[in-house]
């Protein structure tokens, strides 16, 4: 599924990101492994709490700015943010050695299934790999454009709080001070939007290479891409397939699922106190402090909602997968009788944390009926007190 034009740009970025401090990866292509030595590790543990430190100066500048509407919005719209990049930043810092093991798995399931199923000059193929490298250069420009708009706004209005020059004292005030902090804040930006950068690679690849094989490759109702497919149709095929997909999947939900349910819980509060501060406090807010705030909402509801949406579409998905194998072309009696036994022992693949937290069609519905029932619970409360 994979080129050497989608390895290299893979090779950059994990390259900018460990320069950067973000991750204390770097890649091997000769190997094509990911690994971390101890000394990217504790810098990246370093970075990680500079920006807790961060986080915690941008909410306590919420709390002691909360009479100013306009200033406590903005504070408490960055100590958001960073408290997200935080909680993004976990795996590939704290459990390095994880995700790592997730990364080097995938890639190596992924080239031993493109080298025995795959024909390289599959037109198919070749729009996965189109579609994975528009994606790394989307994540650069996505990059760039925040880091821009952060230095903009530093550049503009550097004594708006919580920039870290306005914390100076006014005697540490100046034109020096305000070129090195500004130089600080500056890579601080950068590498809170690598940490998502590096997020978004892994969950890009393991997506697109999973989206084949999810809606077509294992599923015996639809025709297959290739003649090589036909094989794979096999009953002995594929459950060896599926047991390894199924496998595959555990794994990386064991590594990285646990991280769905706090962000969960931050985007709904995130949107509830967004709504409150938007529907009572209209007339009082600045434009600049609105439009910032509900910004930062409609990306975060929007892109949350779109991952659900995604969750509930992928189990949709994998059910169909184990209910085309009741009818599979060309099979004989005994090879459908092992096919039946072998479906009762799968389960659905989903995306959530096992045991804890599984996304479905009822998830994004629940989530809107609890941030609307949310919001006029807080608003009739809080009115009433």
């Amino acid at each position: 599924m994979f080129d050497k034009k989608v390895f290299e740009y893979f090779d950059r970025l994990i390259l900018f990101c460990r320069k950067l401090g973000a991750s204390p990866f770097d890649w091997d292509g000769k190997t094509r492994q990911l690994f971390s030595t101890k000394k990217d590790t504790r810098k990246a543990r370093f970075e990680l709490f500079v920006k807790i430190a961060y986080t915690i100066y941008c909410v306590t500048k919420a709390i002691l700015l909360r009479g100013n509407l306009n200033y406590f919005n903005i504070c408490l719209v960055f100590g958001y943010a960073f408290c997200l990049n935080c909680l993004i930043s976990m795996p590939a810092t704290i459990y390095e050695k994880g995700l790592a093991a997730v990364v080097n798995c995938s890639c190596r399931f992924i080239l031993q299934y493109q080298e025995r199923w795959y024909d390289l000059k599959d037109p198919y193929l070749l729009k996965l790999n189109t579609y994975m490298i528009q994606s790394f250069q989307a994540l650069a420009i996505s990059l760039s454009l925040a880091w821009t708009f952060a230095m903009w706004m530093y550049l503009w209005a550097p004594l708006t709080p919580p920039l870290p020059y306005e914390g100076l004292p006014s005697f540490l005030q100046g034109w020096i001070s305000y070129l090195v902090v500004g130089y600080w804040y500056c890579f601080l930006i950068m590498k809170a939007s690598a940490t998502i950068v590096l997020t978004a690679i892994i969950t890009l690849i393991y997506i697109i290479c999973l989206f084949p094989i999810i809606t077509n490759h294992l599923r015996a109702d639809v025709p297959v891409l290739s003649r090589n497919f036909e094989k794979l149709r096999n009953p002995k095929n594929l459950s060896l397939v599926y047991r390894c997909v199924e496998i595959w999947h555990a794994v990386f939900l064991e590594n990285c699922g646990y991280l769905l349910i706090p962000i969960q819980f931050l985007v709904a509060q995130f949107a509830l106190l967004v709504n409150y501060l938007v529907i009572t406090k209209w007339y009082v807010m600045q434009d600049a402090a609105i439009f910032c705030m509900m910004f930062t909402s409609f990306i975060v509801q929007g892109g949350w909602l779109g991952f659900t949406t995604f969750g509930a579409w992928f189990r949709d998905n994998s059910i169909k997968v184990l209910q085309s194998w009741n009818n599979i072309p060309g099979t004989s009696k005994a090879e459908m009788k092992y096919m039946d036994k072998f479906r009762k022992s799968c389960r659905p693949l989903y995306i959530g944390h096992p045991g804890m937290f599984k996304i479905t069609r009822a998830t994004v519905l629940k989530y809107i009926q609890g941030v609307s029932r949310g919001t006029f619970n807080v608003l009739l409360g809080l009115e009433d007190a």
